[in-house]
């Protein structure tokens, strides 16, 4: 399993200048102390989002503030190393590459976790497809510095992939989308471990979709590609090998729309 780690220093006048305005602000539930907002911002290509559970709303908008600038950070130097050549993606051989420039701590640690996750996967996730999980090493990151910087409560979300955590004990859990392929039957997840996260993937060949949760975003990300790859069979049994992981894969049959479910994950839907 791969645990995030940030290696960069943030300098203080980008934290000053990252300090706008939320999109709202209001009383957490159960709580009269605590206070809730959520930003977006576009990274990546993508929206990202966050909310914050702080002690004050000051306290709530300089987190998610500083979990933004690491964001900006990371792609700052991802789009420095990027495109990384192709034998450093595929290999990880960055001793034996001509590079012009030297690559980024954070692009070496996600070549080693690319690699990690495609040998834990038996090739089922190609170590090469950096682009598939660098949004949900942002959302890893980002989440670290909401916890070690003192949020109660948050959640990161883009692309497809969340993650979330809350230091609250009386906290349900946040509840994210499940999409499924027939809209009729879209539900709400709920990540109530302590810390969990959620990736959506689509197969661009047919019709099928997994939704797979594991500890933290990269993993989960790495496993929703992997399990598009496989029978229905051999991704549920995947999936089950994985500590702490679960996933629901969905394909269209000539029988229609059909499902399976590794073990535990029918415990996270709400029941009404």
């Amino acid at each position: 399993m791969s645990q995030a780690r940030f290696v960069s220093v943030v300098p203080l006048w980008l934290l000053l200048a990252a300090c706008t305005s939320s999109e709202s602000a209001h009383g957490f539930r159960g709580s009269d102390h605590a206070f809730r907002i959520a930003r977006t911002e576009q990274h990546f290509d993508s929206a990202f989002r966050i909310e914050v559970v702080a002690q004050s709303e000051e306290k709530a908008q300089w987190l998610a503030a500083l979990a933004f600038v690491e964001i900006g950070h990371l792609e700052m130097l991802w789009t420095h190393d990027e495109p990384l050549p192709e034998v450093v993606a595929a290999t990880g051989d960055l001793e034996n590459a001509s590079l012009e420039m030297p690559i980024s701590d954070d692009s070496k640690w996600l070549i080693a976790c690319a690699r990690d996750l495609s040998s834990q996967t038996d090739g089922a996730f190609d170590a090469s497809n950096l682009d598939a999980i660098v949004r949900a090493y942002a959302i890893d990151v980002a989440l670290m510095m909401l916890s070690n910087f003192g949020a109660l409560a948050g959640l990161v979300e883009a692309d497809g992939s969340a993650r979330a955590f809350s230091d609250i004990e009386h906290l349900r859990g946040w509840q994210v989308p499940l999409p499924s392929l027939d809209p009729r039957e879209a539900e709400t997840l709920d990540l109530e471990l302590a810390v969990a996260s959620v990736a959506e993937g689509h197969s661009a060949q047919e019709s099928r979709r997994a939704t797979v949760i594991a500890y933290d975003a990269l993993t989960a990300r790495a496993l929703a590609e992997a399990v598009l790859t496989l029978g229905a069979e051999e991704a549920v049994a995947l999936i089950e090998r994985t500590p702490e992981a679960k996933a629901r894969i969905e394909w269209r049959g000539k029988d229609g729309i059909q499902s399976r479910c590794s073990n535990g994950f029918g415990k996270l839907i709400p029941r009404q």
